[in-house]
């Protein structure tokens, strides 16, 4: 509590002293012993409460008697303290046992004095120690810790502001931490290719080892290797292994068979013969295929599923006939071809974690050219990573560390002791989300690394990242957000698969993933992160872990320059990651290993010595050349404190024992430059000059996981709310139907793309289905709105003849020109051998941009830097190769546009909203407070002042009006796509998470919108990226998701409705709704209105009495939106006569309609409320129990004089 609420940056001697506070209590010390002069130093330590005796040290008998004051201290006289400190130690043992207290050896204290000075009163640089009573080690060994419990409760908390999305000098220095692995392939395994990985900011090289030989291999090796030296980096490489799989046999003719759903089918377990064996379907007959695996009738039982060809067929076991057979039935229809891959969910695999030629690989490839990591695939126990251990220590490989790969449910159970013998894991989504349910693997990712944090153990989060981008040059929203959540979750590292192996733009995807983790490392509240490593640490912890713990405290505490650490054999330098320090760390070592070793782990970088510093003489000058080194490298700027942590005997022992270590500040050489302190300066001149707000917003995602809940299905009802929006392929009747009756909330209906008069039978058609179905579903119309677009393009200017697109190359020079939309010149652009034109709406062009300026054409598909501006006209360089076709989007980044919030054909489209009495309007480019009121006025003028409006953020300028923004709008949406391309596109999620804080603290809803199933346009099953960005999206604390081009032109429309309700079912399910509601309350403004304390009181007293339905009845749904700002674990049933209030809870958190004729009186109200409870059971949304009631005092409505009451099941009987 002290600590948290001393104001910082403190001074570096106090942050010593807290430090030294902190280690003694971590480790279990006996004493702190404060050696001084003058007593400071004892006043701070002192401050700080630590709970073990605190014994001040000195020649000077005032200060001895001094110190008696002081809480928790005692002094103690002696001539010698100040050149020999453990001398002092027999002294202080003696006062102890006086005091009752014996210290004896064995026991850790901890020392606090001066550093040599030239001034013996200079205590603003303090040194504290730890030492070990009567072991000239100095060291205490405890068991390092996992996570305890079965329940793995997770805290991230983010800092993001105004500066974070706009200040792009402020964090010009900051360096990335996250570290980065690229598998090698065709497209990226050249010389000049890895040398450009690197650059762009690989780590770690990965050599997949289910494809390609030995010989192959090598010469990837050996390139890789010369690049690396010739560049002087400590790049590391990685070995995967093939693993153990099992396969589908091959078939009749070698011709793909048809599965039909519901036919049964036999699966014969052929071993080592699948190669051999041919599966085959008889017209009429039986259908047979063969599987790899031999002991398949021995591992499975009835009801057990097989999946084939990553889970697109499944297959449910129905009879074991026997030792080699089984009949299933089949659950879908799909053709299946040969040598598939093969999945058995909730099984366990009895298979070799290692096969021969796995063993082979690691022994005569990994340990014979000295790999640095080697990641196991399909680990499932411990047993199964001391036997790779054995396989590799046996070929010479002792050095080499191991990954294990969790990619089933047994390597889940099994985790915690895999954390105890592994050196790192891997989060490998892609087989995982066969073994477990698809939508759990966001849950999963959270459990492992969480686990691994705590345990000190490095952890690589893998599979579909970027996907995209084997394609595409830019990512989605969703995949650049999943990664950022990554690094919020605490991975250590990243990994693109695809991407650099066979994708087209291998460099491009490394510094977009390298931009994106350092952005989301930005936005990280390192206070938080570092509390809750620590907090859930076992303790008492051995003395290493103690001591390096202390330097991310210091870091947070002064955020200094740099961390300088001293490390051989590892463990310090792993110890310091484990605790996240919020600047770089730069571990100073001889071994070479080691610093191969740091390059999969966070915020480490190294520096190499010819030998160990052995003495103390040499250290100082070990550390001023490391200091100068971090220096030269930017990790440090000149004249920023830098934390330094050695020992007085630098050892390459595993424990890296040592007499004596030392933790002091010092500064880096040289004059401080405020315009280098990055995240320290508080206010840059560029954010002077653009009115930026450098005010954080605070934001905490927490989540309780545990095993069964992430092998079971979750069906809690679902609270966040669906749009889906509606196009050519999800118009018709029936589609319509399927959507509402697999989550379907709202129907958006896009102006940009659509008319009024083709939406009108639609909407009609959507009230036909919604009332056959007795179902509720809002209307939402999405305005058009000022949009800046590219022209009609045509094959040049004299002939004009239209083309469907222009080939723009990377390079190329193209000219950007104004057009008056009032002018009477054509709207035309082309590319000819003499120039390539291109016109866009904005008529002052030239004013907007200047040298450097970005300009997005496509939604950021291609890129153009602008190289000259002439007059009205801009000259641009192509930055991506790209195909640009007619009136697609533009936009400049960074820049404020002057354009109206409404064009004639928006006041049209509203007039005719109106007159369809839809429920709600999305303003598209609102940029401030006005605008919105603008935009009510007109709505109000044409009747339609009790529609709901919605802000669209997706521009600079409402960012920096969202507060007063989201005092005028009833909710707001961030425009993902249109956001990323006026702020830097990976800071997106960092406005996403800003936005959506505040719009919580407000108690107005929030819509996540843009990418977030993309892939679904044209695949039945989403990436894992997309997956796991919606899953965050709702434990950020989004009220609704949307669907855009998934449903109204992709191929599989329900489905993607169906797939995004389950992965907001298992998100909540997992939501720590106790945690969230405390902060909202905490950050909520006080005092509050009445009806809002009360409505914080009604989410509270359901937390705490486990009531599982609330019951508001009203007339306006005030008090049932308040309620579901507080985050209501449970459905909040909105009792109300009014179809428009009915309609409107489709958007809000946790809100299910119950629309009744009359709310009648106050003696009618037992009865009202029994029909309420009995209409949420039949809906499914209650299942018994309490029911939490809010209604009025004298009448119904609860908006008069509200009331709360909680109904037991005996209650709602009688």
């Amino acid at each position: 509590y002290l600590h948290d609420h001393t104001p910082k940056p403190v001074s570096d001697a106090e942050a010593v002293a807290s430090a030294a506070v902190q280690c003694a209590q971590d480790m279990g010390a006996k004493a702190v012993i404060v050696l001084t002069t003058t007593g400071r130093s004892a006043g701070l330590v002192a401050k700080y409460k630590p709970t073990m005796p605190v014994f001040v040290c000195s020649k000077y008998p005032e200060v001895a008697k001094q110190s008696r004051t002081l809480y928790g201290t005692h002094g103690v006289l002696s001539d010698t303290v100040l050149t020999k400190v453990h001398s002092i130690i027999p002294h202080v043992q003696a006062y102890a046992k006086m005091l009752g207290n014996e210290i004896k050896n064995g026991d850790q204290v901890v020392f606090i004095s001066r550093r040599p000075q030239r001034h013996p009163q200079d205590t603003q640089r303090l040194v504290f120690r730890t030492a070990v009573v009567g072991n000239p080690l100095g060291t205490v060994e405890m068991p390092e810790s996992s996570y305890k419990g079965e329940r793995t409760i997770f805290y991230r908390s983010t800092k993001v502001g105004l500066d974070t999305l706009l200040d792009l000098d402020k964090y010009q220095f900051v360096q990335r931490k996250t570290k980065i692995v690229c598998t090698m392939g065709p497209k990226c395994w050249s010389e000049d290719m890895i040398g450009q990985l690197l650059d762009a900011g690989m780590n770690v090289a990965r050599l997949n080892f289910s494809h390609g030989d030995h010989e192959a291999h090598l010469q990837v090796l050996q390139r890789f290797r010369k690049v690396v030296a010739e560049r002087g980096s400590h790049a590391a490489c990685l070995l995967d292994t093939k693993g153990p799989e099992i396969r589908t046999a091959m078939l009749r003719g070698h011709e793909p068979i048809l599965l039909e759903a519901g036919q049964s089918i036999v699966v014969e377990a052929v071993g080592d013969g699948y190669t051999e064996f041919e599966g085959y379907k008889e017209e009429g007959g039986e259908t047979r295929i063969g599987l790899s695996y031999a002991k398949l009738c021995q591992s499975v039982r009835p009801g057990n599923t097989i999946l084939l060809a990553d889970g697109t067929i499944s297959i449910e076991v129905e009879e074991i006939l026997g030792e080699r057979e089984l009949r299933g039935r089949v659950m879908n229809s799909k053709k299946l071809g040969e040598r598939k891959n093969c999945n058995l969910p909730g099984v366990k695999v009895d298979i070799p974690v290692l096969t021969a030629k796995d063993i082979d690989d690691l022994q005569n490839f990994c340990c014979k050219h000295k790999m640095d990591f080697v990641a196991a695939s399909f680990v499932q126990s411990k047993e199964d990573v001391l036997f790779i251990r054995k396989v590799l220590d046996e070929a010479g490989g002792k050095t080499v560390r191991i990954i294990s790969k969790i990619e089933n449910q047994e390597g889940l159970k099994n985790f915690d002791e895999i954390l105890e013998v592994t050196d790192g894991v891997m989060v490998a989504r892609g087989d995982l989300g066969m073994e477990i349910p698809v939508e759990k693997v966001t849950l999963a990712q959270k459990y492992i690394v969480t686990r691994a944090n705590i345990a000190g153990r490095f952890v690589i989060c893998a599979t579909q990242m970027l996907e995209s981008m084997i394609e595409a040059y830019s990512p989605t929203r969703a995949e650049m957000t999943d990664v950022a959540n990554a690094v919020f979750d605490g991975v250590d590292a990243v990994m693109l698969s695809g991407e650099t192996a066979n994708g087209a733009f291998p460099a491009q995807a490394v510094d977009t993933m390298a931009r994106i983790c350092r952005s989301a490392e930005i936005g990280v509240n390192y206070y938080q992160v570092f509390d809750f490593i620590r907090k859930f640490t076992a303790k008492p912890v051995g003395t290493v872990e103690a001591m390096v713990s202390t330097l991310a405290k210091s870091s947070n505490d002064i955020k200094p320059g740099m961390i300088v650490v001293f490390s051989e054999g590892g463990k310090v330098a792993r110890m310091v990651s484990k605790y996240r320090s919020c600047v770089p760390v730069l571990v100073v070592t001889s071994n070479r290993e080691l610093a191969r070793h740091c390059q999969v782990m966070f915020g480490l970088y190294t520096m190499m010595l010819d030998k160990p510093v052995s003495s103390m003489s040499k250290m100082k000058d070990a550390v001023h050349d490391a200091i100068i080194f971090g220096q030269n490298a930017g990790l440090c700027v000149a004249g920023k404190e830098v934390v330094v942590l050695f020992s007085t005997m630098v050892t390459a022992s595993g424990t890296e024992a040592a007499a004596e270590r030392q933790m002091y500040i010092t500064s880096c050489p040289g004059e401080l430059e405020m315009s280098k302190l990055g995240t320290m300066q508080p206010l840059t001149a560029r954010s002077r000059e653009q009115g930026i707000d450098v005010a954080k917003t605070l934001s905490l995602r927490s989540t309780i996981i545990d095993l069964p809940m992430l092998f079971q299905s979750s069906t809690p009802v679902r609270k966040t709310k669906i749009i889906a929006t509606i196009g050519p392929n999800s118009s018709t009747e029936e589609m319509i139907g399927r959507m509402m009756d697999e989550g379907m909330d709202v129907a958006r209906f896009n102006m940009a793309i659509m008319s009024i008069d083709e939406i009108r039978p639609i909407v009609a058609l959507v009230r036909k289905v919604a009332e056959e179905k007795k179902k509720t579903c809002a209307i939402l119309v999405d305005t058009c709105g000022p949009r800046v677009r590219t022209c009609k393009l045509v094959d040049g200017p004299e002939t004009r003849v239209p083309v469907e697109s222009i080939t723009l190359r990377k390079g190329q020079s193209v000219i950007l020109a104004p057009h008056d939309p009032a002018s009477p010149e054509p709207f035309h652009g082309w590319s000819t051998e003499k120039e390539t034109r291109i016109l866009v709406n904005l008529p002052d062009l030239g004013f907007q941009v200047g040298p450097k300026t970005q300009v997005l054409l496509a939604d950021g598909t291609i890129r153009l830097e602008v190289t000259e501006v002439n007059g009205s006209e801009a000259t641009a360089m192509v930055m991506n190769d790209a195909l640009l076709k007619p009136y697609k989007s533009c936009n400049i980044l960074g820049v404020q546009l002057n354009l109206p919030i409404l064009n004639t054909r928006d006041r049209a489209d509203l007039d005719a909203a109106v007159e369809l009495e839809v429920d709600m309007v999305a303003a598209s480019f609102v940029q401030s407070k006005s605008d919105l009121e603008y935009v009510r006025e007109e709505l109000a003028s044409m009747g339609g002042s009790e529609m709901k409006l919605i802000a669209k953020i997706e521009t600079i300028a409402a960012l920096k009006e969202l507060d007063g923004i989201l005092e005028e709008a009833d909710g707001v949406m961030i425009a993902r796509g249109d956001l990323g391309t006026y702020i830097t596109p990976e800071k997106v999620f960092l406005a996403q998470n800003m936005i959506t804080t505040k719009a919580n603290i407000q108690g107005k809803f929030v819509i996540l919108a843009r990418h977030c199933l993309q892939s679904m346009v044209n695949n039945p099953r989403p990436t894992r990226a997309e997956m796991t960005d919606v899953a965050n999206a709702v434990l950020d604390g989004v009220h609704c998701v949307m669907l855009s081009a998934e449903t109204a032109v992709g191929s599989f429309p329900a489905e993607s409705v169906s797939t995004m309700s389950a992965i907001l079912r298992n998100s909540e399910a997992a939501t720590n709704y106790p945690t969230q509601h405390s902060f909202i309350r905490d950050v909520t403004a006080k005092p509050m209105t009445t009806e809002e304390g009360i409505a914080g009181a009604v989410a509270k007293a359901q937390l705490d009495g486990s009531s599982n339905l609330i019951v508001v009845i009203t007339e306006s749904a005030r008090m049932a939106d308040l309620i579901a700002k507080f985050k209501s674990c449970v459905p909040i049933l909105v009792v109300t006569t009014d179809p428009k209030v009915a309609a409107c809870t489709k958007i809000a958190f946790a809100q299910y309609p119950f629309l009744v004729p009359v709310l009648g009186n106050r003696s009618s109200l037992p009865k009202l409320v029994r029909r309420a409870v009995d209409f949420a059971r039949d809906e499914k949304i209650y299942f018994g129990g309490a029911v939490t009631v809010v209604h009025g005092a004298n009448e119904p409505n609860a908006e008069i004089e509200p009331v709360m009451q909680i109904w037991s099941e005996q209650d709602l009987k009688d």
